[in-house]
């Protein structure tokens, strides 16, 4: 239970040490499935946290951190 909380972290690091990349590889950098990944994309966008480019069906998705926002 307590490794499935540290799941958005480690793909935010990832994303952060890598950049940009496709979610499969993102997906196993952080040691995770890519059913895994897309549920954590979900809550990390939802949260402003992670950018999701996805592309045609015939290619890969994409993931990168999202720039922090600016406080007013």
């Amino acid at each position: 239970q307590d490794a499935k909380m540290n799941h958005p972290w480690v793909v935010l690091w990832v994303l952060w040490i890598y950049g940009e990349m496709e979610s499969h590889a993102a997906a196993e950098k952080a040691g995770i499935s890519k059913g895994t990944l897309t549920r954590v994309v979900r809550t990390l966008q939802s949260r402003g946290l992670l950018l999701y480019n996805p592309h045609p069906p015939t290619a890969v998705a994409c993931c990168s951190a999202s720039p922090p926002r600016a406080s007013r």
